[in-house]
């Protein structure tokens, strides 16, 4: 497990927070009307963390606000965000190494929002949480991902993520807003809003809100396109098998 705090770097550029196989972190503050761009080869999400800015495909180009995202499928065209008047600060989902399986039929790729609707349950058929909301916004089924995943999750008052593990996927979490204890096997580490766990695929972990404490999070996975191609274990029922 790794805790990188993205608020510590305040300066313009990018901060690559994690890089490996199965794919990368980077946060990019960019100045009023710098540009940030991307390749066809490489599965992209671009999430608008704070500021505006504005995205240009082959397909033309769109405004995208705080909470507003674009997902590149690869292989694709090229593209680029340029910040608007306010600058804009991106985090940046890129895809690597996919894991074994079978993935959905590809869907158009395209935008995707954190606000666009209440988080209802969509982990139907999986246990090990509580007082936990979960939407999917980037997977297999939802854009054609073949190699990430971005979703986002609240965990209300009382809310936590028994210890479980990702056997063919890497997981990545970041706080928005809230905050509590990313739960390990050696024991808690205390999260708020602007730090991030990187957690290597086969690593147990799991998420407990502070008492009272709404969180926020956006979250995925690298290295496979849905939850089912990440695999899913909880440690309970390990123990008890």
């Amino acid at each position: 497990m790794r805790l990188i705090h993205t608020h510590d770097d305040a300066g313009e550029g990018m901060r690559r927070l994690v890089a490996g196989a199965r794919g990368s972190l980077a946060v990019h503050r960019l100045t009023p009307g710098a540009v940030a761009s991307g390749m066809p080869e490489t599965e992209t999400a671009v999430l608008v963390r704070e500021g505006g800015a504005r995205w240009h495909d082959e397909a033309g180009d769109q405004p995208l606000g705080p909470g507003d995202g674009m997902f590149a499928a690869a292989p694709g065209g090229r593209w680029r965000v340029t910040a608007g008047p306010a600058g804009a600060t991106l985090l940046l989902v890129q895809g690597g190494e996919t894991a074994p399986g079978t993935v959905a039929a590809t869907a158009p790729a395209g935008r995707f929002t954190l606000d666009a609707r209440p988080h209802g349950d969509a982990l139907t058929g999986f246990d090990g949480f509580a007082d936990m909301g979960v939407r999917w916004l980037v997977t297999a089924a939802t854009l054609g991902a073949r190699s990430l995943v971005v979703a986002t999750s609240t965990f209300t008052p009382g809310g936590s993520h028994d210890l479980h593990r990702h056997p063919s996927a890497d997981e990545y979490f970041l706080v928005l807003s809230g905050g509590g204890e990313h739960l390990t096997e050696s024991g808690p580490v205390p999260v708020g809003p602007g730090d991030l766990v990187y957690v290597p695929a086969g690593e147990w972990h799991g998420y407990r809100t502070s008492p009272g404490v709404i969180t926020r999070t956006v979250y995925g996975y690298l290295g496979a396109g849905d939850l089912d191609t990440a695999g899913y274990q909880l440690m309970s029922r390990k123990a008890n098998a």
